[in-house]
């Protein structure tokens, strides 16, 4: 559910400890790299030192994926809050949702979900500190009209913030909610990370 690997799981039907102990509120979580390099440097890249170049690089890289995973679905960005886009110039997760919809056709909303609490950045922060931080920072807009839901994100560390999302959404009434990222961090304390 979460993404991670878990060791001799080739098919991946296994459901992990930290799943089964505390299953998040999506049912489902994939990306297409791990939080490594050169993504990761692609990506930091991007939405920090403003490579628009970048953004185009992980469009390419990444959307037979995105399109093969998620088509019947409604997609939504995840949310930055005003100030944090006015702060940055943009809404890196937005922008390249924006050059995914030029060579493809979805169902799209980035209406549908604002942030509504201006977090502190989740750098540098424990699992459960993530978890705090995120607690209602998101609130939906206008009645849903689809059971099914694709949140983008760029990169997902712990899964705190898609996680709060996926319980907005799922408090609203959506049946199911997955997560596509374009990175995922891995987590070193399972058996066969490498």
């Amino acid at each position: 559910m979460c993404g991670l690997q878990i060791e001799n799981d080739t098919d991946h039907t296994l459901i992990c400890g930290q799943c089964q102990k505390q299953p998040p509120y999506y049912d489902c979580l994939s990306a297409v790299y791990w939080y490594e390099p050169p993504i990761n440097d692609i990506i930091t890249q991007y939405k920090y030192l403003n490579y628009w170049e970048n953004a185009q690089t992980l469009i390419e890289l990444c959307k037979n994926s995105f399109i093969a995973s998620h088509k019947d679905s409604l997609i939504i960005p995840v949310p930055s809050h005003p100030s944090r886009v006015r702060q940055r110039g943009f809404n890196a997760v937005y922008e390249l949702v924006q050059l995914f919809k030029r060579q493809h056709n979805f169902y799209y909303d980035d209406k549908l979900v604002s942030r509504c609490k201006n977090t502190e950045t989740q750098t540098g922060k424990t699992k459960a500190q993530r978890k705090r931080n995120l607690r209602n920072a998101f609130t939906v807009n206008h009645l849903i009209e689809h059971d099914y839901i694709t949140i983008i994100d760029e990169v997902v560390t712990t899964g705190a913030t898609v996680n709060e999302l996926s319980r907005c959404l799922k408090n609203a009434g959506v049946k199911k909610v997955s997560v596509w990222a374009l990175a995922r961090t891995r987590n070193k304390r399972y058996i066969g990370a490498q």
